[in-house]
């Protein structure tokens, strides 16, 4: 028998970040850390205009196309390329479980890391001990999410967020654009698996893909691939391991702007390959397991 969804009557909703005038959104995206002293949440921060509604964004044109609408030329100012070029990923921290949230910073000024990632050589990045709780990665793409050639990277930090290493450019292999999130696990090998968003010129559409690094976030590989459908699109992997070494992984499947639901795959070989293991729902997504 199926369950319904049922409302968690003991969660309490705190403000982490508001700014009028701004748009303040996608911790699902910029990422969540638990450090030695408490948590560091990041989100995709931008300038906003909302006092005109229609130009938030176009609804003949999907939002996160281009930044000027090309069917009534309005702007698309929630777009995805607006936001995330031109936009930042900023941080908040909290050190008494979620109750106040102090400033942490910006990770990322979106237009200068653009500027590394893709007109700049990549640069050398020391190994880094993620058995260090204090140890994190911030993982986005260039020039934004949704380019048809969006180029992923990586920054890092070892003391809990505090400060962030250079942008480094991630190998792209043969595959046209990924997408990057910092959605990652460390084996119990110690061997970092990260797990992106990517598509090759004979996928038709995205596909969930997994990069390994062995040497602490210094170089990368290409690693595996969730076998995609060739009727929609999957993407936003996000992994857990459990005690046994099994690895499992929520995959947002999205056919259209308005029709998406949550699959699981599971890894039983340290993430070399993946089966199918069930539908999470009817409709919804993402989701984290």
């Amino acid at each position: 028998m199926l369950d319904s969804p049922k409302r968690v009557e003991s969660a309490e909703h705190t403000v982490v970040y508001h700014g009028d005038g701004e748009f303040s959104a996608w911790p699902f995206n910029g990422g969540m850390w638990k450090t030695d002293d408490g948590v560091v949440v990041a989100f995709i921060n931008h300038d906003c205009d909302y006092s005109v509604p229609e130009n938030l964004h176009d609804a003949k044109v999907v939002r996160y196309g281009s930044v000027v609408s090309p069917t009534e030329n309005k702007q698309n100012q929630l777009s995805h390329a607006r936001i995330e070029t031109y936009g930042a990923i900023r941080a908040m921290r909290t050190t008494d479980g979620g109750d106040t949230w102090t400033d942490d910073g910006v990770i990322s000024d979106n237009v200068e890391t653009s500027e590394q990632v893709l007109y700049n050589e990549i640069p050398d990045i020391e190994p880094h001990d993620f058995s260090n709780r204090d140890t994190l990665m911030a993982c986005w793409s260039s020039p934004h999410s949704a380019a048809s050639d969006a180029v992923p990277w990586v920054k890092l930090s070892d003391d809990g967020g505090d400060s962030w290493s250079d942008a480094k450019r991630l190998p792209m292999f043969d595959f046209e654009r990924i997408q990057g999130r910092p959605s990652y696990i460390t084996r119990e090998d110690g061997t970092l698996l990260l797990m992106l968003t990517g598509k090759t010129g004979s996928d038709p559409h995205d596909v969930p893909i997994v990069y390994a690094s062995f040497d602490g976030g210094q170089n990368w590989t290409f690693l595996s691939q969730i076998d995609g459908s060739e009727k929609y699109r999957m993407l936003c992997p996000s992994p857990v391991l459990l005690e046994d070494g099994t690895l499992v992984a929520a995959v947002r499947c999205k056919i259209s702007v308005d029709c998406e639901w949550t699959e699981i795959y599971r890894s039983t070989d340290d993430g070399r390959n993946w089966s199918f293991v069930s539908r999470v729902n009817d409709l919804g997504a993402p989701s984290t397991p």
